[in-house]
C-alpha cells in the first residue's frame, strides 16, 4: 500500500517538475481495500497528504470485495470521505486502460 502511494506521489512529483499535470486514479480490490477503509487504514496520513496536495488524485475501491468484507464481518464498511465504489475493480482498470490510462503496479 506504502508503495502504491509512494509511486502516486512520484508521478505527480515528476509531472509536476515538468510544469504539467496528471491525473492518477488508484483502484483498490482484494486486500487494497483496508487502505481506503476509515476504520482500517494504515496509511490514512499519506492519504491525507496526498488528497490535500493533488487534487487529481482518484481514489476507488471494488464493489464486489466491499460487499465481501461486509459479509465476512456482518457489518457495513466504513470507506475514507472520496472515496468512489466501482462494481469491479478489474473492470474498472480494464476501463481505464482503454481510455488511455497506463496500469502502474509498484
Amino acid at each position: 500500500m506504502q508503495r502504491a502511494l509512494g509511486t502516486a506521489d512520484n508521478a505527480f512529483k515528476h509531472y509536476r517538475s515538468r510544469g504539467e499535470t496528471a491525473r492518477i486514479e488508484i483502484v483498490a480490490n482484494g486486500g487494497g481495500v483496508h487502505m481506503m477503509r476509515s476504520d482500517t487504514t494504515p496509511v490514512g496520513p499519506m492519504l491525507q497528504y496526498m488528497r490535500s496536495t493533488y487534487p487529481d488524485l482518484v481514489l476507488t475501491a471494488c464493489g464486489i470485495t466491499r460487499t465481501i468484507m461486509e459479509t465476512n464481518e456482518a457489518q457495513a464498511i466504513p470507506l475514507l470521505e472520496g472515496v468512489g465504489v466501482v462494481t469491479s475493480g478489474v473492470v474498472r482498470v480494464v476501463e481505464l486502460q482503454e481510455q488511455g490510462y497506463a496500469y502502474l503496479k509498484p
